[in-house]
């Protein structure tokens, strides 16, 4: 809806005055209630979806993360485990 249909009261005055009109403006009302709920119901099913992929994406870059760690803490150790295995070597 517009910014017209914003600044126009809920109730006019007319409206007041005649029952039929009243009923009219009650119809317009209940429609324009009945559209809004539809824009939220189509939000709320956006914003679940975009939260569905956000904790996807979240949860696959946790993995990569982990995977680098544990790719990052073998190579820290290789050298150490080969200076082990060199030392042992030379002793024995």
């Amino acid at each position: 809806f517009s910014a017209e249909t914003n600044k126009t009261p809920l109730i006019s005055w007319y409206s007041e005055e005649n029952p039929i009109a009243l009923l009219e403006e009650i119809s317009v009302v209940k429609s324009r209630y009945k559209m809004l709920c539809k824009q939220l119901e189509k939000i709320y099913i956006e914003q679940r979806e975009s939260m569905k992929a956000i904790r996807a994406a979240l949860g696959n870059t946790v993995k990569v993360v982990q995977v680098l760690q544990q790719h990052v803490d073998v190579e820290k150790l290789m050298p150490l485990c080969t200076a082990v295995s060199q030392f042992y070597t030379d002793i024995f």
